[in-house]
């Protein structure tokens, strides 16, 4: 789990995100009439697998798929904390 790789940083995770995305998306939805942007309390972002980087990736969430060397769970960011966030964009 992204949990336990990224160390330093408290890591959120809804018990059902893909709802808790849904549900804020229709409460976004009801209310035209809402403030037009946001600033991002929280960074968010995806686990993903790339390319494994040896300088900087753990040899714990190494694999090998097709001859080449991955990554397992790297914290692809999406939104930075702090950002600015323009409904509509």
């Amino acid at each position: 789990m992204i949990q336990n790789t990224i160390t330093g940083l408290r890591v959120i995770v809804p018990p059902d995100p893909w709802l808790a995305v849904l549900k804020g998306a229709v409460l976004f939805c009801k209310n035209l009439l809402q403030i037009s942007e946001r600033i991002a309390r929280f960074s968010y972002g995806f686990a993903v697998a790339r390319i494994f980087k040896k300088a900087i990736d753990s040899v714990g969430l190494r694999f090998n798929l097709n001859g080449i060397t991955y990554c397992n769970e790297v914290f692809d960011k999406m939104i930075t904390k702090g950002e600015i966030l323009v409904k509509g964009t």
